[in-house]
């Protein structure tokens, strides 16, 4: 499908992901630095990204053939380099390891001899605090690897996988579809709206959606302002009354979800005791409508 699939993720703890290519300096030196990732890749291969320096064409074109040679390796070279590796980094001190290096040997466990551990020295490793996000643009390639998160995407059905999965993967699909685009990926810490709700949106052009976490404190109240468009409400924790003008009460918990149509303001009122009322709302983006 040619459907668009921009992403946003939030983090409700403290949240891992690898998200995006790293930059081409970044790769020359884990080349470099790692045997076994240059074997993976081969030798072509790591000596044309090694040549590319400071030319953007030659460095994506480095990239994109790195990545398709190690995402699609033989399972003998496969297997060899990444056991090679891990004997490696298993057997030195600590404190000399790398946080990527230590990255890969925490998913070596989770998912041995898979291509996907050879993913760390290719995207950026990000660590979220609660209440941070990150954007990924559509063909982005990216890997949610510890921690709870509440994940908003566009309509689409183009979900590609390659590694650090059970599920179905098509490898040559995905290498086929990214952007190659490199560096840190966009990280989000929103805009507060006032003191229960936080909005979070998505960077110009991209205007199919924006996301609020809203908080309302045990027994309190809150007004969820009318959007322009219809919203999707996920009551995320706590519990409550969802009052919109116009219709019935509804009580809301853990898990609920409910749909409020355009133009329509919803009381809130979250329950007495020691768990405050939080929700997550999805909304077409309000640049829509300027």
């Amino acid at each position: 499908t040619t459907t668009n699939k921009p992403e946003m993720t939030l983090a409700v703890e403290p949240f891992e992901a690898l998200c995006g290519f790293v930059a081409h300096e970044e790769l020359r030196a884990a080349l470099a630095a790692t045997p076994e990732f240059a074997e993976v890749v081969g030798a072509e291969n790591a000596a044309a990204a090694a040549a590319a320096a400071g030319d953007a064409d030659a460095e994506t074109a480095a990239l994109k053939a790195c990545f398709a040679a190690a995402m699609t390796a033989v399972d003998d070279v496969r297997v060899r380099t990444i056991r090679a590796l891990r004997a490696r980094l298993a057997a030195a001190p600590e404190g000399s390891l790398s946080p990527k290096e230590r990255l890969f040997l925490r998913l070596y466990e989770q998912y041995p001899d898979d291509i996907g551990t050879m993913a760390v020295f290719f995207l950026n490793f990000v660590t979220l605090e609660t209440g941070e996000g990150l954007y990924l643009g559509a063909n982005e390639p990216h890997a949610y690897l510890s921690g709870q998160c509440v994940e908003c995407m566009a309509t689409s059905d183009n979900v590609v996988r390659a590694g650090l999965t059970p599920k179905l993967r098509d490898t040559d699909v995905l290498c086929s579809s990214l952007t190659y685009r490199t560096g840190a990926p966009h990280v989000l810490r929103g805009e507060a709206v006032d003191a229960c709700k936080r909005l979070y949106a998505v960077p110009a052009p991209t205007d199919e959606f924006e996301v609020a976490a809203v908080t309302v404190a045990p027994g309190g109240t809150y007004d969820l302002a009318p959007n322009a468009g219809p919203q999707l409400v996920l009551a995320f924790g706590g519990s409550g009354i969802a009052a919109p003008v116009g219709g019935e009460p509804l009580a809301v918990g853990e898990g609920a979800v409910f749909f409020v149509p355009a133009g329509v303001a919803v009381g809130l009122t979250a329950a007495a005791g020691d768990a405050a009322l939080v929700l997550y709302t999805c909304a077409v983006s309000s640049r829509v409508f300027e």
